[in-house]
């Protein structure tokens, strides 16, 4: 702490003394600015000719005024002896340089100049990170959050991984009796929005240790070596400031699997083979833990994945009921939710929605019951913050003529019917022919009964027949369709491909997984498996056909119905039917 404290008075005094000279040197030079510089032959002619007034000599500069008012300067001739008595012959009257002048321009000036650049170029070396980050980011800051395990909900099992950290750093010495090592990382994988950030921050905050926070594409350059240099020096800091977390969002951007056909991986690879290198490098006693975060587990380099790297890999899933319950609470605290607001009926309304997703949700209500001068946040409140998130605000300016409201009716209310007729499909909750977001002049919203965790083949063929359910709706009607059923067309093809691909479920296919992107088969296997996603669609989409036109009745009168209604909620359409 001292020799901070001397550091801090030495860089305040080598500031001050620097800034001195700079003010010096510069009215030094806006008094020599408007000097004629002349010959020393002409100087001497002016002497001659009575033309000079003041004149100031130097060792090896001469500076004067003419009786004009004109200022010169020249360079002295040292060996010319004539130039003091000429100068008392004609009258000119003369002087040295003040001392002071010649002390501080003679050895003063460059020696705090010198001093200021050997201290600059000594900072830089002494700095673990310099050129870390990006251009202009040179050093990085250890945090404290102050956000623990108790602002955190819906990943228990996440947290319960977590707590066993905690006491390695606050208390190893239990586990060092018993012979146990401190784990050297822990991968946090799950989809975005899950809260793997917020566990990382409310493990440092509960271990009461320094906090580095950083991201994968932080040690991306296009340069060779100064990837792993970053590295280098990030671990160096972290080891100094030890006990401590080092916590790197989006690992994947740093530790991608090496291939050898990919561009530019000379960088990327140096890079990720100087962090396998300081993962190994940590002593057992270091108690400095890396914590890895991504969205794709599975692109990480396998070597990075190793016992003795990341020993641990924790899933931070989407949450399920009770922990969708417990995140709304905690995201409820300090807002003002009505007494008939019950967010355990929103829970149970969310399945699928990340952390993120549900705090955007109660964020927005609250917006609405401000926004409408109300008192507290009602369940109406919730219910239309649920829609915004879903589909998007409502586009008010957007007017619709009777034909296109038409077809977009009969068309959202094609899918409420096949999900109506669908024994597995998710029960309706609303149909609305009101635009809203981007492009969604319609929506037909869906809310399951419970959580799902595997799906069978009957629910994959539901959920892909009440997606072609709006096309095929206005092919009953109309005779032809329309470009509204892209989204839908795109989700339908990508889950059927899963579903011949992934699944297995493909007739003849047989049981081979085609992997990610369909590197993991043959060109004619992959040919064979687009017949076989064709098939199925078409074959769903014929039995869409065949439910729509066996309830044509209900839907000519439910289309009618919501054309009048605009928005139609889920008992008042089953009702209806």
């Amino acid at each position: 702490m001292q020799s901070d404290v001397t550091k801090k008075r030495l860089e305040i005094v080598l500031a001050i003394l620097f800034t001195i000279a700079s003010i010096f040197i510069l009215v030094d030079l806006v008094m020599q600015t408007g000097q004629k510089a002349l010959a020393y032959s002409e100087v001497r002619e002016a002497i001659r000719s009575s033309q000079v007034e003041v004149m100031t000599v130097g060792p090896t500069l001469l500076n004067g005024s003419l009786k004009d008012g004109s200022r010169f300067k020249t360079q002295r001739i040292s060996e010319d002896a004539e130039l003091i008595p000429m100068l008392e012959k004609y009258g000119v009257s003369y002087s040295g340089p003040s001392e002071w002048r010649s002390v501080f321009y003679g050895g003063a000036a460059p020696a705090i100049a010198l001093l200021g650049l050997l201290y600059f170029f000594y900072q830089r070396s002494q700095s673990p990170l310099r050129n870390f980050g990006k251009r202009g980011k040179t050093l990085l800051v250890a945090e404290s959050p102050s956000t623990g395990f108790a602002h955190v909900a819906g990943c228990d099992e996440a947290k319960s991984e977590l707590t066993e950290i905690v006491d390695f750093l606050t208390a190893p010495e239990k586990f060092h009796e018993m012979g146990a090592s401190m784990p050297r990382g822990v991968l946090l994988s799950g989809p975005p929005g899950t809260g793997k950030t917020l566990l990382a921050r409310a493990l440092a905050a509960e271990s009461g240790v320094p906090f580095f926070s950083l991201s994968g594409s932080d040690f991306v350059e296009m340069y060779v070596g100064v990837g792993a240099a970053r590295v280098r020096g990030l671990f160096e800091q972290a080891r100094k400031q030890a006990p401590c977390i080092v916590f790197i969002d989006e690992i994947d951007a740093l530790g991608k699997t090496r291939d050898q056909n990919s561009s530019n991986s000379d960088e990327r690879e140096q890079t990720l083979n100087q962090l396998l290198v300081e993962l190994d490098g940590f002593e057992q006693d270091s108690r400095v833990v890396l914590i890895g975060a991504t969205n794709r587990p599975e692109v990480i380099d396998p070597a990075l994945l190793r016992p003795g790297r990341f020993d641990r890999q924790v899933v931070v899933d989407a949450p399920d009921r009770v922990g969708r319950l417990a995140i709304l609470e905690v995201h409820g605290r300090g807002k003002k939710i009505g007494p008939n607001t019950s967010l355990k009926k929103l829970a149970g309304s969310t399945a699928g929605m990340s952390g993120a997703d549900l705090a955007n949700i109660l964020n927005e209500a609250a917006l609405l019951a401000a926004r409408g001068g109300a008192s507290c946040i009602e369940q109406e409140h919730l219910h239309e913050a649920v829609e915004k998130v879903l589909a998007g605000p409502v586009r008010s300016n957007r007017l619709l003529d009777l034909n296109l409201k038409t077809r977009i009716a009969y068309h959202e209310t094609g899918h409420a019917l096949i999900a109506y007729h669908s024994p597995t499909a998710d029960p309706v909750h609303k149909i609305s022919i009101v635009p809203r977001g981007k492009a969604a002049l319609g929506y037909t919203m869906q809310i399951p009964l419970s959580d799902s965790y595997l799906m069978t083949e009957t629910e994959l063929r539901d959920r892909i027949r009440v997606l072609l359910g709006g096309r095929a709706a206005e092919a009953l009607i109309f005779n032809e369709v329309s470009t509204g059923a892209e989204n839908d067309l795109e989700r339908c093809t990508l889950l059927a491909r899963r579903m011949v691909g992934h699944f297995g479920m493909g007739a003849r296919t047989g049981l081979l997984h085609a992997g990610a992107d369909l590197r993991g088969c043959s060109p004619e296997f992959a040919a064979k498996m687009d017949e076989q996603v064709q098939e199925m669609l078409e074959d769903i989409f014929k039995e869409a056909q065949a439910i729509l036109a066996e309830n044509r009745g209900q839907l000519e009168a439910v289309s009618q119905r919501l054309l009048k209604r605009e928005v139609l909620e889920a008992e008042e359409f089953e009702s209806f039917l």
